[in-house]
């Protein structure tokens, strides 16, 4: 019985059942069948019995098995059997198979893939309010940002930075999540900076950045995700977003700190989701919150959030560590180099001085502090406010 194999039939080297489980967006490849001849033979792969594949959008290669392209939307998680047929010569063997197709999920101003240590991940970035809804249930990655501290008044101090929170592995049930994006804090005349307010999602709060105090009147700092920073006669405040044990992260800002000589005058840098602020110069950005700085890195890269050491807007072609969530630079009351003044890698303005350095507005959704604004005998330079936040969602495709 073993001396002679004439003809036989091709044997399927994939397993009957489910395939592969998709959302109805998906493109690309799905999956692919494999059948072989024991006499080596060529294959060929057809669906028999019925039209399936074809009439929900989906295409077999004859030749290779590949499963392919953007399937039919459905409303509920949907399941596709059909059937396949290897063929050799004359020969042939069937087998019944399916695809789960979900329907989409759908929220954000701009979605994004990427790939990161062998994982594949979908990103939908918020910078405005808006509904992140899921037709099935999935496990998440979330970054909240609140908006930026303000940048105090008259020789003012720096903005702090939204509160940074992140959350990993959490499983959502189908159904509506509504992402909230803070506002930067802005600065009334002779008056500490405004507070930045809160972005949510998920139940989740993170906190708007505290304003900087006003030189002029003698105020502290305000306490926010990240506290704004202390000028003459005030302290900084109190950054009151939770630790990062419970994945949030905010630091103070500087209460004090040099400036260029009686009776010039200073405010100090606003606190940054990385770092306190730091004489007058911003706290750092938050660069290793996903896990370490290169996995934070691909995610900002991605999504093309934050900034670059150099303090320059995230773009695709960007290197290097990246941040996000940088505190506001101070000011100072006299001519100051303009490198004393920056906000915090991250996002953070820079702030300005009382001749000729008007500063720099702090980079729009990374929840970042605004500078301190300079004085000069009535006239005010740097009205900017702190940046807008922003809610980024992930999961693995």
């Amino acid at each position: 019985a073993d001396a002679f194999n004439v003809d036989a039939k091709p044997a399927w080297q994939t397993a009957s059942g489910t395939l592969a489980t998709i959302d109805d967006d998906a493109t690309g490849t799905h999956a692919t069948v494999s059948a072989t001849d024991p006499e080596g033979d060529t294959v060929s792969y057809s669906e028999t019995g019925g039209t399936v594949l074809s009439t929900n959008n989906l295409t077999l290669n004859s030749s290779t098995g590949a499963i392919s392209g953007d399937p039919t939307n459905v409303s509920s998680p949907t399941t596709r059997s059909f059937t396949l047929r290897a063929t050799s010569g004359t020969n042939t063997t069937d087998r019944a198979f399916n695809i789960i197709i979900n329907p989409a999920t759908t929220g954000g101003n701009n979605t994004y893939t990427y790939s990161y240590g062998g994982t594949n991940y979908k990103i939908h970035k918020f910078t405005s309010n808006g509904n992140f809804v899921l037709g099935v249930a999935k496990t998440i990655d979330y970054l909240i940002i609140g908006g930026g501290g303000g940048g105090g008044h008259h020789s003012g101090a720096g903005g702090g930075a939204g509160g940074l929170v992140w959350k990993s592995g959490i499983s959502l049930s189908a159904g509506t999540y509504p992402a909230v994006i803070g506002t930067g804090g802005s600065t009334a005349y002779n008056q500490r900076g405004g507070d930045g307010t809160n972005s949510t999602f998920n139940s989740h709060i993170a906190i708007g950045g505290g304003g900087g105090s006003a030189g002029g009147v003698n105020s502290q700092g305000r306490d926010g995700g990240s506290s704004g920073g202390g000028a003459r006669g005030g302290s900084a405040g109190s950054a009151t977003q939770s630790g990062s044990a419970t994945g949030g992260f905010g630091n103070a800002g500087a209460t004090s700190g040099s400036n260029n000589g009686a009776p010039n005058y200073a405010g100090y840098g606003g606190g940054g989701a990385g770092g306190a602020g730091s004489n007058r110069i911003g706290g750092v950005g938050n660069s290793t919150f996903v896990g370490d700085a290169a996995s934070t890195t691909a995610f900002l890269l991605a999504a093309l959030a934050g900034t670059d050491s150099s303090n320059v807007a995230t773009t695709g072609s960007s290197t290097g560590t990246l941040y996000i969530a940088g505190g506001g630079g101070g000011s100072d009351q006299a001519n100051a180099t303009d490198t004393d003044l920056n906000g915090g890698t991250g996002g953070g303005g820079n702030g300005s001085d009382s001749n000729g350095y008007s500063g720099s507005t702090a980079v729009a959704n990374t929840g970042s502090g605004a500078g301190g604004q300079g004085w000069n005998n009535g006239t005010v330079a740097n009205t900017n406010s702190g940046a807008t936040g922003i809610v980024i969602v992930r999961y693995t495709v």
